[in-house]
């Protein structure tokens, strides 16, 4: 099933009638209140909700009391079916059994042996037939030896400024594990898209 952007991403759980999943990575919860909206399974957000060290460059690497009343904010009127979890992603992966859950969307560290590790984390964690996704996989990735690559981002509509982002791996981890597993993966049409694969 293809979806043009991430705002269409529970049309594929409400599709494949998934009732249970997880987001790695939160950050502000924006995105768990996007899923709840507008899908009616149970949803884990899990996310450090710390800072982590001053060389990882990420809008979203801020400290938990910056973010952790917003996350409680976005998913006000759903706590019958949001569980918050706030713990790495290798150890939250470990809190749970093979083959749980129907979908897995992984939006934490962006760097490529971080998203790589992610993968391997929570690939089993995902029942057959469920997905395995995630956030910014970049439309015009450059590859290079680094695995790595420096993002910016334009920041006015005249695209005369822009930000610098951080060092994006997704693209390599996510092909590597498409090209190792024989899978078929799909992305959105976004610059900073949304990649899944189906188990």
């Amino acid at each position: 099933m293809q979806i043009d952007n991430r705002n269409f991403f529970p049309n594929i759980l409400n599709d494949k009638k998934y009732k249970i999943g997880i987001e790695v990575g939160t950050y502000e919860g924006e995105f768990s209140k996007q899923i709840l909206n507008n899908w009616d399974g149970i949803l884990y957000s899990l996310d450090v909700w710390d800072k982590l060290s001053d060389e990882y460059v990420d809008s979203s690497n801020k400290s938990s009391v910056e973010t952790i009343y917003k996350v409680i904010d976005n998913i006000n009127g759903f706590e019958d079916r949001s569980v918050l979890i706030r713990t790495s992603s290798e150890y939250g992966s470990k809190m749970f059994p093979d083959e749980y859950f129907d979908f897995v969307y992984i939006d934490a560290n962006h760097k490529y042996e971080y998203v790589k590790n992610d993968i391997d984390y929570w690939y089993s964690k995902i029942k057959p037939g469920g997905m395995i996704s995630g956030h910014d996989y970049i439309s015009d990735f450059k590859i290079n030896d680094h695995k790595d690559h420096k993002i910016w981002v334009y920041t006015n509509k005249e695209k005369t400024e822009t930000k610098y982002c951080g060092l994006f791996g997704v693209n390599p981890a996510v092909n590597e594990f498409v090209e190792k597993h024989n899978k078929k993966l799909y992305t959105t049409n976004e610059y900073f898209g949304t990649w899944y694969i189906f188990k």
